[in-house]
């Protein structure tokens, strides 16, 4: 079953979902800047342990680990790595997921009901491939629209050259007046939130904590 839904226009979710009976832990697929594609078996753990949830802790969670020695040496491994549960209170088995050399995605398994054990790597490693292929096949193109917003304030300050004109328009087209009052802030980052990618998860984090702000 597990095959045929990643030949036959299967989904991330789907494979999660038929794969979790076999690990009997939960799962998650993660973009390489802490996005959470998709998941699966989170309700087993106790929400301190739900690693990547948004919230106060998800940000913990990412500076402990773009700290970490152990994870930075991770991101160019091919083969499955087991972090300890003294890193961020769970052990858990990452298998990178990789295109064109670069690592795009990983593959978490976490120690939930059953304990971790060297013989999940062999099947962590072949299911990995087959969310490979679905990423980068079967996987359709963003919506244009997505972060509209985001676009068309970055052109307003990056662009000297920008028509403010037409910039008005499209704001106002996103809900975004000239009547309307706004705050700014600025906040400043790290090497080491650059190097991990680790900004674009601050930014949702921002947006988690002020639903109408827009971050980038």
């Amino acid at each position: 079953e597990i095959a045929s839904l990643g030949l036959e226009n299967g989904t991330e979710e789907d494979l999660l979902a038929v794969t979790y009976p076999l690990f009997q832990n939960p799962m998650a697929l993660l973009e390489a800047d802490f996005q959470v594609v998709c998941q699966t078996g989170m309700e087993d753990l106790p929400p301190g342990r739900r690693l990547f949830e948004m919230g106060a802790g998800f940000i913990e969670v990412i500076n402990a680990l773009k700290q970490d020695r152990l994870y930075n040496e991770m991101q160019k491994r091919q083969e499955p790595f087991l972090f300890p549960d003294s890193l961020i209170g769970v052990r858990f088995w990452n298998v990178n997921i990789r295109r064109h050399g670069r690592t795009t995605h990983r593959l978490l398994l976490i120690e939930g009901k059953r304990p971790l054990r060297g013989a999940d790597t062999y099947v962590l490693s072949i299911f990995a491939r087959m969310l490979s292929y679905v990423l980068f096949h079967n996987q359709e193109q963003p919506a244009v629209e997505e972060n509209r917003l985001q676009r068309i304030l970055h052109w307003v300050l990056s662009d000297r050259s920008a028509d403010y004109v037409k910039a008005s328009q499209q704001l106002a087209s996103a809900g975004w007046h000239g009547g309307h009052q706004y705050q700014c802030l600025v906040l400043q980052i790290t090497y080491l939130d650059q190097k991990n990618l680790t900004v674009n998860a601050m930014c949702r984090y921002v947006e988690s904590l002020l639903p109408d702000a827009c971050a980038f």
